[in-house]
């Protein structure tokens, strides 16, 4: 069982310097701006904010070996995606519309490949929050981790792809 202080010891590592990115990732992030300013200008604030939570994913990736701005960079992505989709819900009703207008199949695809991505993010950052201490079993937590986070960062760039289809609805 974990004690406050260690709790507390972890938050406190979230750290978005950019003076921890790779050389790969300063490129990386710099495409990304670029894309997200696109997007933004391009589409819809929704859409840049996903174009946000996408790209923060992404830097995660590439970044997990520092382990600290891997869990900065992947919890802002994990949030921003959770918040994005209460916010639809709340003023496009998305869920009403899923369910009782006629979309396409690659409307469907976007919101079956979204909505998983979203319930996988649960166990992720559980395992990712017992990763932090010392359990006894790293190697098995980890690859639990590794495989739930390969899976939902699949899902939300098949998501991110086929958000655009939702253009003009």
């Amino acid at each position: 069982m974990r004690n406050t202080k260690e709790v507390a010891f972890s938050l406190s590592m979230l750290d978005f310097s950019p003076r921890h990115l790779s050389a790969r990732g300063r490129v990386v992030a710099w495409s990304l701006a670029f894309l997200i300013m696109s997007v933004f200008i391009f589409t819809t604030p929704y859409m840049a904010a996903a174009t946000f939570a996408y790209g923060c994913l992404i830097l995660g990736f590439i970044e997990k070996k520092k382990r600290n701005f891997h869990m900065s960079l992947m919890l802002t992505g994990i949030v921003t995606d959770i918040m994005l989709v209460l916010i639809l819900e709340v003023t496009r009703s998305a869920i009403g519309t899923a369910t009782g207008d006629p979309l396409s199949g690659i409307q469907y695809t976007h919101i079956i490949v979204s909505l998983l991505a979203v319930v996988l993010y649960i166990p992720i950052v559980f395992h990712g929050y017992f990763l932090v201490g010392k359990p006894e079993n790293k190697a098995a937590l980890r690859a639990r981790h590794m495989k739930m986070g390969i899976s939902a960062f699949a899902l939300r760039t098949i998501g991110w792809f086929t958000m655009f289809s939702f253009l003009g609805y």
